[in-house]
Parts: C-alpha cells; structure tokens; sequence
C-alpha cells in the first residue's frame, strides 16, 4: 500500500491550483477588455472619418457655390458694362422750378396718325413760291397736305396754355411719323412745316381735343404740311395707279454679277437685278457693268438713276428694287 500524502501538501497544491485558475480568469477578462476597447476605438474613429468626409462635402459645397456666385456676379457686371456702353450719354440740363411749373411732363405718347384730306385747303407763306413746283414726274420730293389725329395724355399740356399744347403736338407728330412710310401720304414723310390745330367748321378758332368714351387720352385733329419721298405716285390713296415713276438716283455701294447695291439720296436702300441690267442693254465684264453699245460703266461709287421696279415696307422702313 501506498504512503499517504500529507494533509499540509495537499492544501498547499489546491491554493496554488485556485491561483491558476484565477489569474487564467483575470488574463481573459483583461482580453476581453482589451478587445471591446479596440472595438470601441475602431468605432471611435470610423465616426470621426465620416464625419471629416461630411465636412469636406459640405466645403466643396461651399466653394462651388461661392464660385458659381462669383461667376454669376463678373456675368452680371459684365452686361451691365455692355449696356451702359451703348446708352448714348445725355448732357444734364439744369431745370429751374419755374420751368417745372409751366411746362408739365409728357407721361405717354401715342404716335399721330396721319390722314391724306384732299377736301381743305389751307395756304402757307411758301404756297406762292411752291406754284411753279417741278412736274412731280421728274422727282420723288412732293409737298402735300396731310390732316392727323394726334392722342396726348391730361397731363402733356391740356391747359389754359396754348403754346405748351402745340409744342407737345407737333413733338408726337415728329416722333410718330418722321422718316417712316405713312401709308395715307403714300410715301416716307422727310418734314412738316405749318403744324397746327385743326380748326374745323370753326374758321380762325382751333378745334378743341375730343375724349372717347372711358380712355383718358385727349384726340386732337392737326394740319400740316408735309415734304414726302414718294417713288411711287399710284401709292396714294386716290391717286392716279396710271402716273409716271420719277428718275431715282443712287450711289453704287455694291457692284457684283448678280446684282448692284445702292444707297438712294444718303437713306434709303435700293438693289438692280443683273437681269434688269441686261435687259437695259449691260453686261458684266472684269468686275463692272459696261453698255453694250456705248462708254457708260457702272462701278463702285458710281451715281446712276433709275425707275422703281418693287418697293419693299417693314416696320416703317423701305427698300427698293429699281430697273432701266
């Protein structure tokens, strides 16, 4: 049989088994701790990476707007300057109260109308000098007499004051009609002279201004007299379809095979077809329209008459087209 061990022994290795045992439990409870510090840290610094992502989207956001402003703002500056470079700059004119007082703003103008009138007549001081006038045949320049309707707003000067009146009327006539095609005067008005209130029925007295219905304006009916480029007489209202066109004259400012461009009395546009050339007996040779049979040339800046063959009209503005 077997010596049997020491209670003291026994004892002694059971203390040192626990002991084991318990710094095996304390090793991995460290671990454990160790690990889920890790983990947390991990954690810790995903959110701190999402997050600097998130502020550097919100940045480049920023910066591109910031961009997209200054490029809108240099944009903006940019036709501002444009537009202020072609407004024509006014001299300032110093206005006493005085002025002010008598002569009130113009808020609105409505262009006059013009009629052709065939049934009055009334004589200027330039009639007499005008009775032996050239054949209108001869020239597009004719005088006429015109009747227009002119509309002027309360406040452009329907007042006690007549002069304050004219002036506004004959400004609307001017700024309605000049320099655009009247349909009723059959031609381009160039001027008037003799501007001046209708005086109706009445004889010596200016017809008074006339309110229709519920529009404000004031309708005035005005006599003039008017200087009208007029290439084509049968364009008159009533006028005679059968009249002689007038000789035209122009400067070549284009000379070309298929067609030659002229500018008519320094305003007015005008063209001549090749074939109108060739039918008036041209031909093109080495850049310039010479006559088959005789020494006349048509060249650059060269001055020429002919006849109206087409008139073109849009928005008041004119062009021709001539031929012989």
């Amino acid at each position: 049989m077997g010596k049997k061990r020491p209670r003291e022994e026994i004892s002694s290795n059971e203390e040192a088994d626990k002991e084991t045992r318990r710094e095996a439990r304390r090793a991995t409870r460290v671990e454990k701790e160790t690990r889920k510090k890790g983990k947390v840290a991990a954690k810790a610094a995903r959110h701190a990476a999402k997050e600097r992502t998130r502020e550097e989207k919100i940045k480049r956001k920023a910066e591109k707007a910031r961009k997209r402003e200054e490029k809108e703002a240099k944009k903006g500056e940019k036709k501002r300057k444009k537009k202020d470079g072609k407004k024509k700059k006014r001299p300032k004119r110093e206005i006493e109260e005085s002025d002010e007082d008598e002569n009130p703003a113009i808020e609105v103008m409505v262009p006059a109308e013009a009629e052709l009138d065939t049934n009055y007549e009334y004589r200027s001081e330039s009639d007499d000098e005008n009775e032996d006038a050239v054949d209108p045949s001869t020239t597009p320049f004719v005088e006429t007499n015109l009747r227009l309707e002119v509309s002027l707003l309360p406040s452009s000067g329907v007042c006690d004051d007549r002069t304050v009146l004219l002036d506004n009327i004959r400004r609307n006539v001017y700024h309605g009609t000049l320099l655009k095609w009247n349909d009723a005067a059959g031609g381009v008005i160039l001027g008037y002279t003799d501007v001046r209130v209708s005086t109706g029925d009445s004889g010596d007295v200016p017809s008074a201004g006339v309110v229709h219905n519920e529009f404000p304006h004031v309708h005035y009916d005005v006599d003039a007299r008017a200087v009208v480029f007029r290439p084509d007489p049968g364009a008159v209202p009533r006028g005679a379809p059968d009249a002689p066109f007038p000789l035209l004259q122009g400067s070549v400012t284009k000379c070309s095979a298929s067609h030659i461009g002229l500018l008519s009395y320094g305003m007015f546009n005008a063209s001549i077809s090749s074939d109108m050339l060739v039918k008036s007996g041209f031909q093109w040779t080495d850049g310039v329209w010479e006559e088959y049979e005789g020494e006349k040339k048509i060249s650059q800046n060269s001055v020429i008459e002919f006849k109206l063959s087409l008139l073109h009209e849009c928005a008041g503005h004119i062009s021709m087209e001539g031929c012989e």
